[in-house]
């Protein structure tokens, strides 16, 4: 996908909760959104792992969340995670001369993301990360990949599931 999941239900048309205040997020075992900045429509919405997760699906029919694997093999394709990031950043919006050539296509813009406490970390310009559906441990983490405004390195986390992250999503 060229831009971030931006969907409120799952497919079996069940509503996905948005969740805005940071104790209720930070207590949730379920799966929820939420917006981290007032640019909605710019940046969408992140998810926490646990709608990433669910068996009703976020992804639109037809695609999927990719994996793990699934993003090393693009990272790969685009040069290496030493390389890739500069190929999959925006042209604009990162800070401190930050932004990529966009040659992937994928215009990965900025976006902040939201803690396991429920708090809003990183900058808007600064940096960006996205949910893997590769689960680490049953109970606390998953796998993400993240761009950051001060690097052309693609960095890949275990990350706590309560986290709010961005999605994209690929063909199956």
């Amino acid at each position: 996908m060229k831009e971030n999941l931006d969907v409120g239900f799952y497919l079996n048309g069940d509503t996905i909760p948005q969740v805005q205040d940071p104790e209720l997020w930070s207590n949730l075992t379920s799966g929820a959104w939420c917006y981290v900045d007032e640019n909605k429509k710019k940046y969408g919405k992140v998810y926490n792992w646990y709608a990433v997760n669910d068996p009703r699906e976020i992804a639109p029919d037809g695609w999927e969340i990719p994996s793990i694997d699934q993003w090393e093999q693009m990272v790969n394709f685009l040069g290496g995670y030493e390389k890739a990031a500069k190929k999959m950043k925006s042209k604009y919006g990162w800070k401190s001369s930050g932004n990529g050539t966009n040659s992937s296509r994928l215009n990965c813009s900025p976006g902040a993301g939201r803690s396991s406490t429920g708090i809003v970390f990183g900058t808007i310009g600064g940096n960006v990360g996205y949910w893997s559906s590769s689960d680490v441990n049953k109970t606390t983490s998953a796998r993400s990949v993240n761009l950051d405004f001060y690097s052309s390195k693609v960095y890949t986390y275990r990350i706590n599931k309560k986290n709010g992250f961005y999605v994209r999503c690929v063909k199956k």
